[in-house]
């Protein structure tokens, strides 16, 4: 059975946590990891340690504005992957949220990216679980994401809220992120 900790400066587990951030997100998706850390410090941020009995599996970052999640990072510990233990910590953040919808983003799934593969799969694990396309897709500086949703429909306004909320107004203005309806 799952279980999770804090990440904070004192967890142990720390310095694992931050190379599986960097080696799994492609820098262009990264943030500082000091920033993950001091933002997490903020009552809509849970950065969470996963476990099973005593051994670390992997992290998630999740941002919540009245009834929204968003899981910004989730990861398994790559030495363990492909043993359920994604599809588990999604459970888990279910099971954290009871009431809540959830929304993630993914990189949109062409062929004529290097990682086609990579990302198909990544898709349909989403899928798998339960998630469904929001209707919208986001850009950023280069690349663009699929936004999908589980527990009910995220809107746009709901998401760019959440979204300004974390990285507070000016940072929000200055990111300039792009949403657009895909239908």
């Amino acid at each position: 059975m799952l279980y999770t900790k804090p990440i904070n400066h004192k967890l142990s587990e720390l310095n694992k946590i931050k190379t599986i951030y960097s080696t799994l997100f492609p820098a262009a998706e990264r943030v500082p990891f000091w920033f993950l850390v001091m933002k997490s410090f903020k009552k809509i941020v849970d950065f969470l340690a996963f476990y099973d009995q005593d051994n670390f599996i992997g992290f998630a970052y999740l941002i919540t504005e009245k009834n929204l999640t968003f899981i910004l990072y989730i990861a398994v510990d790559s030495a363990i992957q492909s043993r359920g233990y994604g599809r588990q910590m999604l459970h888990h953040i279910k099971t954290l949220y009871p009431n809540n919808k959830f929304i993630l983003d993914i990189e949109i799934a062409h062929e004529k990216a290097g990682n086609y593969e990579q990302r198909e799969k990544r898709r349909n694990f989403y899928i798998k679980n339960g998630y469904t396309p929001a209707g919208f897709i986001w850009k950023e500086e280069t690349e663009t994401y699929e936004v999908l949703t589980h527990g009910g429909v995220s809107t746009i306004e709901e998401f760019q809220a959440l979204i300004k909320k974390f990285t507070g107004v000016l940072l929000y203005h200055i990111y300039k992120p792009q949403f657009t309806p895909t239908t």
